[in-house]
């Protein structure tokens, strides 16, 4: 068992020694801490160079001090203008000599003096690229630039930094602020012209609202006119028969002859004034289907009987094409039946020679169709889009004296879409004409022309 060192413990109670020896050692170990920890603590502004260098905008780092530049990566150096010769510790001023480094510079001034950061101060510069401010091939790049500026303090309340380290940013937003405009005009020119569009429509509203009523006045007025004509006609025609009969006296033979010829104006007058009365009607939106069950074979046979007698004037006889199998519609028989007159009336009308026939036949998809031929003059190709619309005729392109108002075909298309069908034709100058009625098996409830 070992002795203990007298010596020793002599030194350590011996009481003028003891706070001289505890405060060096305390001493001591603080400095071999702090030199430890300095050799561990990472310096805030180097931690970050390896990140800043390779970013894409101009970076810069200054000590916020002095504002002697610490570090600046590559772009910066570009966009403000320094040469490649940057050393670390040179005054901001001195790297970047130009007039926009000044204002940057004001910008960290007031940053280290507010310790607050600011962003994205915009600036309208003159960017010269490579190198130098004066001169050279850079003055023929393009001069204004707009730039986002935005500087803050690197580190905050670190006792062992420096002064207080201050970050620079530089961003070129020129082509960013040149798309942000050309989008902006182009909103505008497109606001302008939706305005233009806009106004547009509502002109064009308002005409077509005009334009409706005077087209329903038009109407109002034909119907108002055409009921206070057709009355006293009606009477005409009713006086006229019984003269022709007989009943207030003997009629000679030349009388006869006279008569015939009123009865044959008034009937004509009376057929024009129905067919502008039906016109209107159809214009204001007021006529109505009376359906019912019509036999096709029947309404054949009724339209023949009544363009028969104007037929045998003109020598042409009319044929019928009777339906096989035959067939009964639920539609309006009063409208199908002026339809199909209408469009017998006119094949005499236009044939000097041949035959007129008038036929019907089932198709596909419950529809059946009336067609009507005839030999005549046929339409030329180039009219045939224009001999539906209202007041056209014929006999102005054709030249002879058939006459008519022009709305007999108009008012057919009407009532075949009012029936829920189509009324379409196929011709052939020279050689006739062949017009269609489509329609359904059973009539819509209610269609409005």
């Amino acid at each position: 068992m070992s002795m203990p060192d007298r010596g020793a413990a002599e030194r350590d109670t011996h009481p003028s020694r003891r706070p001289a020896d505890a405060g060096a050692q305390t001493q001591r170990v603080h400095r071999e801490v702090e030199i430890g920890a300095s050799a561990i603590r990472p310096d805030p502004v180097a931690s970050v160079l390896a990140m800043v260098a390779a970013a894409p905008l101009a970076i810069a780092i200054t000590n916020g001090r002095d504002f002697d530049l610490v570090y600046a990566n590559s772009e910066c150096r570009l966009l403000l203008g320094a040469g490649s010769d940057v050393a670390s510790g040179q005054p901001f001023a001195e790297v970047f000599p130009s007039i926009h480094a000044k204002r940057c510079l004001t910008l960290l001034r007031r940053v280290y003096e507010t310790g607050r950061a600011m962003r994205d101060v915009r600036m309208l510069l003159d960017a010269r690229h490579g190198g130098a401010w004066g001169g050279g091939t850079a003055d023929a790049l393009r001069r204004t630039r707009l730039w986002r500026l935005s500087a803050w303090p690197l580190v905050k309340n670190d006792p062992h930094a420096v002064g207080r380290q201050l970050v620079l940013c530089v961003q070129d937003s020129t082509a960013l602020e040149q798309r942000f405009q050309e989008s902006r005009v182009l909103v505008d020119g497109m606001r302008d012209l939706n305005e233009r569009l806009l106004l547009t429509a509502l002109r064009e509203k308002e005409h077509t609202e005009r334009a409706r009523a005077v087209s329903e006045s038009m109407s109002t007025f034909l119907a108002t006119m055409s009921h206070e004509l057709r009355t006293p006609l009606t009477a005409i025609l009713g006086y006229q028969a019984i003269l022709s009969e007989g009943l207030s006296g003997p009629v000679t033979a030349t009388q006869a002859r006279q008569l015939d010829r009123i009865r044959t104006s008034a009937e004509h007058l009376l057929a024009v004034i129905n067919g502008i009365l039906g016109f209107a009607r159809l214009e204001a939106g007021r006529e109505s289907l009376r359906r019912s069950q019509v036999d096709a074979t029947r309404l054949l046979d009724e339209t023949r009987v009544l363009v028969l007698p104007m037929a045998r004037g003109k020598g042409l006889p009319v044929r019928l094409e009777l339906p096989d199998p035959e067939f009964v519609m639920d539609t309006d028989r009063d409208k199908v039946r002026q339809i199909l007159v209408n469009l017998a009336a006119n094949a005499v009308k236009f044939t000097a020679r041949g035959e007129v026939s008038l036929g019907a036949r089932l198709v596909d998809a419950g529809f059946a169709e009336f067609v009507v031929r005839d030999t005549g003059i046929g339409i030329d190709q180039e009219y045939l889009g224009r001999i539906f619309d209202p007041f056209w005729r014929a006999e102005d392109i054709h030249g002879g004296g058939a006459g008519g108002t022009g709305l007999g075909l108009s008012v057919s298309q009407r009532l075949a879409h009012l029936l829920g069908g189509e009324l379409m034709v196929r011709s052939t100058k020279g050689k006739g004409s062949e017009f269609t009625l489509r329609l359904p098996l059973r009539a819509p409830e209610v269609r409005r022309v």
